[in-house]
Formats: C-alpha cells, structure tokens, sequence
C-alpha cells in the first residue's frame, strides 16, 4: 500500500472528527477572539468594584451557543485575550489580540476590558500580590492543524512521486 493510500483516508477521518467534536460554528477561514484563563482574583480583592468595572467598560463576546443565563454572576478573573486562525476548525494560528484582560465568563457570554501596565499595576495593588507574572501563553496548542495540512502535502508528493514512476517505466516523459 501506498503513502498516500494511508494518509488520506486518514486525513479526512481526522478533519471529519474534528467537524463533528469541536464547538463553534463552521466556517471555511475563520478568525476570532477567545479568553485564557490566567489567575484567580484573590478573595481580599474587592470583586464588587471589579464588577463595577465590567458593568460599564466591558466588551462582550457572545457564546457560541448561548445557553440559559445563570442564577448567579460569575467570578471576575485575569485572562490573556487572543485570536485564532483556523481551517474548517483546524487551528494553525493563535496571536495576542488585547493580552490581559479582566473577564467573567457564563453560559451566554464573556465580558473583557483590556489591561495595560497601568491597569495591571493597580490590580496587583488591589489583589495584594502580582497577577499574571511569567504567563506564556501556550501557542502550541493552536498550531497543530498544521500536521493535517502537511499530512496532505505528504500525501501529494507520495501520489506524484508514484505517477512519476509509473511514467519512467512505460517510458513516457
């Protein structure tokens, strides 16, 4: 059996799975903003005035599939803003869009306002410690579509190289 008689057949199992078990809704190319979490605010923080904040700067981020609103508020916490970049929900980029961001996150939506050094200066004040110091974001995570695109690849090669074989022994240039 061939290279590309494996890989194929592979490929499309892998990309239909992939349609079947990630959330979202599908697109061809598609761009969009998504939250890390980061960290947990402190419980000496004052949530209500973070609250506050949300409540009248925040940026909101609708649900894929928005479920019912919850009982309760969710808890504010400090999250990492960014974009990704997939293929029929294949992820081969993910780049900071805002960074940090403070954000509370339900079954409908997510709500963000961008913190800059300032900012983030003022809510390690508040939280009593620093939050955020030595966060990587994991890119990894958004760039393995990437294997499926050189998947493909390996396989257009392998079928090439076989027909270009195929030609030289009939002697067909």
């Amino acid at each position: 059996m061939r290279l590309y008689q494996l890989l194929l057949p592979a490929t499309v199992l892998i990309v239909a799975a992939v349609q079947f078990v990630t959330p979202g809704h599908f697109g061809v190319l598609v761009n969009r903003p998504a939250i890390a979490d980061v960290a947990e605010i402190p419980p000496r923080a004052d949530h209500a005035k973070l609250r506050r904040f949300l409540d009248a700067q925040a940026i909101v981020l609708p649900a894929d599939f928005p479920m019912t609103p919850p009982d309760e508020p969710a808890p504010v916490r400090l999250g990492y803003n960014y974009r990704t970049l997939s293929l029929l929900k294949l992820p081969l980029l993910a780049y900071r869009d805002l960074g940090f961001v403070l954000y509370d996150d339900n079954d409908m939506r997510q709500r963000m306002i961008p913190l800059d050094d300032d900012y983030m200066k003022l809510l390690a004040k508040e939280a009593g410690e620093p939050l955020g110091q030595g966060y990587a974001f994991p890119f990894w995570r958004y760039v393995w579509g990437w294997l499926i695109v050189a998947a493909l690849a390996a396989a257009l090669v392998s079928w090439r190289r076989e027909e270009a074989a195929k030609r030289l022994a009939l002697g067909i240039i």
